[in-house]
């Protein structure tokens, strides 16, 4: 590289660089020389927090292979994990409570016929 430029973007979002103009001598001697830079397309710039939601939606994608490909699948996945999750917890504890109210009952029942 002969030459490069830094851009320092004060805010995200999409930004779209100025055509620069040039003028330079090529030689000691020679005639002065001017140019207009290619036109740069459009960059889009992120901030840090951007970024890494980029990269974790992109890995997140990879490990579900495609199925939650946005921050709203994301949602409506843990969602529906949630309520599944807090569903077989509910009946796992009635099935207890049940279980735990029988014994209960057949240890009333032989107590009484011991009595």
């Amino acid at each position: 590289r002969l030459w490069w430029v830094v851009i320092k973007p004060k805010q995200a979002g999409k930004f779209k660089p100025m055509q620069s103009q040039v003028t330079y001598v090529p030689e000691t001697d020679g005639e002065e020389q001017f140019g207009v830079s290619t036109e740069i397309p459009e960059i889009v710039v992120m901030t840090g927090a951007q970024a890494r939601l980029k990269l974790a939606l992109f890995v997140g994608k990879t490990i579900s292979l495609g199925y939650f490909q946005t921050v709203a699948d994301w949602r409506k996945g843990a969602i529906t994990i949630l309520v599944i999750g807090g569903v077989l917890l509910v009946n796992f504890a009635i099935v207890k409570m049940r279980h735990a109210m029988r014994a209960q009952t057949q240890k009333r029942a032989l107590r009484e016929l011991e009595e």
